[in-house]
């Protein structure tokens, strides 16, 4: 999970860039900050669409989905650069390019990749969720920098 880096002047810092893919992670997970410590168990979630395939941890099947799609598209994320009033944390280009890596469903199972499938999501509701997320915390960082 995302921790503040500690500086030399004992104060917190803006996170950095490398941090940048903690905080998204965090993002996938619903109601982080309200879960309570014995409910943060992850389960082990196979998760597959079309021939992307991943062995994730995740609190539930939502985010096992939200997190997939983090892992398949973490490459379009600009690591580098923040986030201003007329950019995005998003290169388009490669979005664009990631999309092809999804069909039509996002499948979750917990019994491997030719188990019983537990949840089939939409890829186009999963990618929205994915979406906000990132649009929400472009809002956060455009309102700390300001």
């Amino acid at each position: 999970m995302f921790y503040p880096e500690k500086r030399d002047s004992n104060q917190f810092d803006r996170p950095t860039p490398l941090r940048l893919l903690d905080l998204l992670q965090a993002a996938a997970l619903p109601n982080f900050g309200r879960m309570k410590k014995e409910n943060l168990m992850m389960q082990k979630y196979y998760v597959q669409s079309d021939q992307s395939r991943w062995v994730l941890l995740a609190p539930d099947l939502d985010g096992a989905a939200i997190r997939f799609a983090h892992c398949v598209l973490r490459d379009c994320v600009k690591n580098h650069q923040r986030p201003t009033s007329s950019s995005r944390m998003i290169d388009e280009e490669i979005y664009q390019s990631l999309l092809g890596r999804f069909g039509d469903t996002v499948v979750v199972s917990e019994s491997g990749f030719e188990g019983d499938q537990i949840g089939i999501f939409a890829t186009p509701e999963v990618l929205d969720r994915w979406n906000k997320q990132i649009q929400a915390l472009e809002t956060k960082m455009r309102n700390r920098d300001a």
